[in-house]
């Protein structure tokens, strides 16, 4: 069992460095500077259909890196889900709950809205 959960951290922490390494960064951050200027201003309420295109891409971006690094490491969908059940400390925490935020609309927008004003 203490086997198991140690393969559990090893697998948490490479996936910690990976969402730190510019194999991730690079290719996420590039998509949401240039996205975030239709997150301009004041959007408010409002949720266009652009907005919902650019979530989806942007998802679709993160699947597909979290899928190759899965491949790489030859981890199956069941192992990285019970891996990240397992979770036990708060560095392993955060980095699941940015991932589990990918498929929040309202935080993707508020982000977005945030980068753009950072940005100008």
């Amino acid at each position: 069992m203490e086997n198991q959960d140690n393969d559990m951290d090893w697998l948490l922490d490479c996936m910690v460095e990976y969402l730190k390494s510019p194999m991730w960064t690079t290719e996420i951050c590039s998509f949401i500077d240039f996205h975030c200027v239709f997150f301009a201003g004041d959007v408010g309420d409002e949720n266009s259909l652009e907005f919902t295109t650019i979530h989806n891409d942007f998802k679709s971006i993160v699947e597909v890196k979290l899928d190759g690094f899965c491949a790489e490491f030859g981890i199956d969908h069941e192992l990285f889900v019970k891996a990240c059940s397992k979770i036990s400390n708060r560095v392993h925490q955060k980095c699941i709950d940015q991932l589990i935020a990918v498929d929040n609309f309202m935080l993707f927008k508020k982000m977005m809205v945030q980068r753009n004003t950072k940005l100008n």
